[in-house]
């Protein structure tokens, strides 16, 4: 009994403590600052959402995905249009708001797929290829604004967008 009891603490603690990678079994793991943390139970499904600090869960039955939530991310879009004779590049900065509603709803393929949908949408009435940068990102953001609860539907908050126009026709 005592050895079993001496394994324990011997061989299966330490195991428990050594970092291991977001997605396999843990014992005790860390979550950064600026992420956030699902546990998994052994159907694959969400048991908690943690924040960041030193937590717990049971090795072999939990699994732990840990993901930055804090950073904003930019995903560059090339518009199929032109804009003054220009190629028009638009660029959208969004970040995680809610990681169970992210991870649930397809994750970052899902926003992207909901971005490009809304880009290719604002920039696709004609009169799009006839007006300057300015009022095109404005239109921008405010199609963004108007379809918030979309982007809240996966998970994501729109932080900003801008144009770039690059490879402009000299006249």
């Amino acid at each position: 009994m005592r050895i079993g009891i001496l394994l324990i603490f011997v061989v299966v603690l330490p195991l428990s403590v050594v970092a291991q990678p977001p997605t396999l079994g843990c014992g005790i793991f860390t979550v950064p600052p600026e992420s956030e943390a699902l546990v998994f139970g052994k159907d694959g499904g969400i048991k908690r959402k943690v924040r960041p600090g030193r937590h717990t869960c049971v090795p072999f039955f939990e699994t732990v995905l840990i993901e930055k939530t804090i950073p904003e991310r930019r995903e560059d879009i090339e518009s199929s249009r032109s804009i003054d004779g220009c190629k028009a590049t638009v660029s959208v900065i969004w970040k995680i708001s809610d990681l169970e509603t992210y991870h649930i709803e397809g994750s970052e393929t899902a926003a992207i797929a909901k971005i490009q949908d809304l880009i290719q949408e604002t920039l696709g009435f004609p009169e799009a290829a006839m007006i300057d940068r300015e009022t095109v990102s404005s239109h921008l953001q405010s199609a963004f604004r108007e379809r918030n609860q979309e982007f809240e539907q996966v998970g994501v908050d729109y932080i900003r967008s801008f144009v770039r126009l690059e490879n402009c026709a000299q006249e």
